[in-house]
């Protein structure tokens, strides 16, 4: 089975008591505010579900008959079973993650309260208010927000001090994009903006981390379109992604060349700006291919000497990163985690699986002299939307330290 569904099926039954807690709770407070509602709330509790559900169970009757090929996940393009079904699971998934903190807090709040005859009732009350009061909250901003971060990408401008910045390259721009990912999700509109973004900066160099496409071979016309005609005014370059290697790699980096994009595949490449010469080394680091420590530092031992020296990878690994401290690198830019893709708040707090990964999930980091500079990129991965990570084409603005 494909692994985005084997994910989607781990992930719906991993939801399942989610769903219910949530549900249940949420019909109880109603239940509670308005007696006579307690058979329709949980009557449309349970309908909810299995609504939710109702693509989990599709995939395993499809997978029964061995005919998950012609599921619509495997469209060329968004059709109504996307929006009616689809869609809803990770809306939901969000939905129930942000209620579950709140919700186990309001349950403790009213154990507390339960040996205190005199307000319990009260409390019960209010907290019920409170949980519904919630949900009716993040039905709405949920959505929304995800329909934001997803569609509209954000043009991220950012200045970076950097230590013994000769003076010809004080505010030099560098753009850098990542994971575009052209597939079925990414519309020409998305396309445009990133291509606008890009035409607006101008920069002296234009560098992508990688992921050009998701899958396969068939958006490969698409994807050159969306990157001919970029340029940086000094160089273009890019490094292979995860997706990249797992669709077409030689198809990947001859696309790149048919565009006039330099494709770097554990390589130096310097150019000269304004006088002053400026290495970026190109590293290979997917999970499919990478350097072992020593191997990483034989690699960039051998950058040729620079004014300003830049490590452009795909993973924002934390060794990676050590080592560009180590040799003495100013930039080190990278893309892949999406900038987590979905980030949860429980409490407050960030949270995304992405963090296992790498501390480097978005944006900007030090490692010694080194900036370490993490795009949230533009396209998806297995989840069609994008929550408080926001798509974006990153442009950096050099200063010298003062």
């Amino acid at each position: 089975m494909n692994w985005v569904l084997r994910t989607l099926l781990v992930i719906s039954l991993a939801a399942l008591p989610l769903y219910v807690y949530v549900g249940l709770r949420l019909a109880a407070s109603i239940s509670l505010l308005r007696p006579e509602l307690k058979r329709p709330a949980r009557r449309v509790t349970l309908l909810s579900i299995g609504w939710v559900y109702l693509l989990p169970l599709s995939v395993l009757v499809f997978h029964y008959f061995r005919s998950t090929d012609r599921l619509f996940l495997f469209a060329d393009a968004l059709t109504w079973a996307d929006f009616v079904l689809y869609y809803p699971v990770w809306i939901a998934l969000i939905l129930v993650l942000e209620l579950m903190g709140p919700f186990l807090l309001f349950d403790l709040l009213a154990l507390l309260f339960r040996f205190l005859p005199s307000v319990r009732q009260a409390v019960r009350r209010g907290l019920a208010f409170g949980r519904i009061g919630l949900a009716v909250l993040m039905f709405v901003y949920v959505p929304v927000r995800a329909a934001l971060d997803t569609a509209h990408v954000r043009d991220t401008e950012i200045e970076i001090p950097v230590p013994d910045l000769p003076p010809e390259l004080e505010g030099i721009q560098i753009t850098l994009v990542g994971d575009i990912q052209v597939d079925r999700y990414s519309g020409a509109a998305k396309v445009d903006q990133v291509r606008h973004i890009v035409e607006r900066h101008a920069p002296a160099l234009l560098l992508s981390s990688g992921d050009l496409v998701t899958s396969g071979t068939e958006f490969l016309q698409r994807a050159k379109q969306a990157i001919c005609g970029l340029k940086g005014t000094t160089g273009t370059l890019a490094v292979m992604g995860d997706h990249d290697y797992w669709s077409a790699p030689e198809a990947v980096r001859d696309l790149h060349g048919e565009c006039n994009w330099d494709f770097l595949q554990n390589g130096h490449r310097v150019f000269v700006h304004a006088g002053r010469t400026i290495c970026v080394s190109g590293l290979t680091q997917i999970y499919s291919e990478r350097m072992t420590p020593g191997e990483l530092d034989e690699f960039l031992d051998t950058a040729p000497d620079a004014d300003l020296k830049i490590l452009l990878a795909h993973q924002p690994r934390e060794g990676v990163a050590t080592a560009a401290a180590r040799h003495a690198y100013s930039l080190f830019l990278a893309g892949h985690t999406h900038g987590g893709q979905i980030v949860l708040h429980p409490f407050g707090i960030p949270l995304t699986p992405s963090m296992r990964e790498t501390p480097f999930y978005t944006g900007v980091h030090t490692v010694g002299p080194t900036t370490v500079v993490v795009t949230n990129g533009v396209g998806l991965t297995l989840a069609p939307v994008r929550y408080h990570a926001p798509a974006e084409v990153t442009t950096m603005v050099l200063r010298k330290t003062r």
